[in-house]
């Protein structure tokens, strides 16, 4: 979610990356650790839940194939775009804690302060490490375009990080216990995705597709290869049901071969969809990642339980609408802490240039 230079704004991307972020919303709303929607949910409408899971489980991969496509032409990196990351999500954190004080939701505590000064928060560290490393797979890309065999190391990789550690996963859940030791991600496993090796395989891919001739297909083929998807998956994820499963299924882990061939099906989509520059689209995306650090606070806000018991077609216009007026008001946030936050910045960078050189320099 870090931003790219404004001349490279595209309002069709722009536009992909408000409705990820939506995606991602509505992920948390079925959570069972989160809104729990898909817990509170019974018949059609929790099948609608399964299908809405299932279409939107690509939404992360999304934001790192965008960024892989945008960021794999320029090997600047700088410090203070992870600084500010990793600012932002302290900041929120702390602010949340008060605000939850000052409500009567918690109880004062300088030891809940000073937890909240380390960042924890695994999306913006694995994508500041993703950030930083990715000149080095830049360059494996560049190398590998200039020899043809670009096309082999996607094909490599995809095996690697996403069929054979899915595979393992799934053979865990047949079997009911854990396989250490086999996964060619970690000893424990694929982590379902959420490991610098996916954000890395995902990065590779976008940065592939800014490369490689990727025949353009009619809407229509792109939609209904995304019903397929999201169709298989959605099955998938009811055989899940069947065997039982730990804390994630197979079906929607970011590395799932399907989830991730979903992702690539709708950013091509949205690439050839051509919309030139719509401007409030493109000012709605800049909050994209204040909406992803503040989303979770405001879900309790929304009678879930009780909304997912309502007429089928009542439920899915409330979750769409609930989840954009999650959105927008994020994206106020995000404005005012741009006003306040941006002349300090300023500031920093004209005290300490360091914060702006490119930390590859020569690459």
């Amino acid at each position: 979610m870090i931003e790219r230079d404004k001349t490279q704004r595209q309002s069709n991307i722009e536009l992909l990356r408000i409705m990820a972020m939506l995606g991602v919303i509505i992920l948390h709303y079925n959570n069972p650790q989160m809104g729990g929607g898909i817990a509170y949910a019974r018949g059609i409408n929790k099948s609608i839940l399964y299908g809405l899971e299932s279409l939107f489980a690509c939404s992360v991969n999304l934001f790192i194939l965008i960024s892989g496509y945008f960021m794999s032409k320029n090997s600047k990196r700088t410090i203070i775009k992870p600084l500010e990351l990793i600012l932002q999500v302290i900041l929120f954190k702390e602010i949340l804690f008060l605000a939850k004080v000052l409500i009567g939701r918690e109880p004062f505590s300088i030891l809940k302060i000073m937890n909240n000064l380390i960042p924890t928060n695994w999306f913006v560290m694995l994508y500041v490490t993703l950030y930083l490393i990715s000149p080095a797979i830049n360059v494996v890309i560049e190398k590998a375009t200039e020899k043809d065999v670009l096309r082999k190391f996607v094909v490599i990789f995809f095996m690697l990080f996403s069929i054979y550690p899915t595979g393992v996963d799934l053979l865990q859940e047949i079997l009911g216990r854990d396989i250490v030791g086999i996964s060619s991600v970690g000893m424990y496993g694929s982590q379902w995705g959420y490991s610098i090796v996916n954000f890395s395989l995902m990065y590779f891919l976008g940065a592939c597709l800014k490369r490689v001739n990727v025949n353009k297909l009619k809407n229509m083929r792109y939609l209904l290869r995304i019903f397929i998807l999201t169709g298989s998956l959605m099955i998938w994820a009811y055989l899940n049901d069947l065997t039982g499963y730990g804390t994630e299924r197979t079906a929607w882990e970011y590395c799932n071969p399907l989830v991730i061939l979903l992702a690539v099906e709708i950013f091509m989509l949205f690439k050839q969809t051509n919309l030139g520059t719509v401007n409030y689209i493109n000012g709605l995306a800049k909050g994209s990642f204040t909406v992803f650090l503040l989303h979770n606070s405001l879900l309790p806000f929304i009678k879930i339980e009780r909304l997912v018991t309502l007429n089928f077609l009542l439920m899915l216009v409330l979750v769409f609408l609930s989840a954009g007026a999650i959105y927008v008001v994020c994206w106020g946030v995000y404005k005012i802490y741009e006003f306040v936050s941006r002349p300090i910045y300023n500031w920093l960078i004209r005290r300490i240039p360091l914060l702006t050189q490119n930390i590859y320099e020569g690459l």
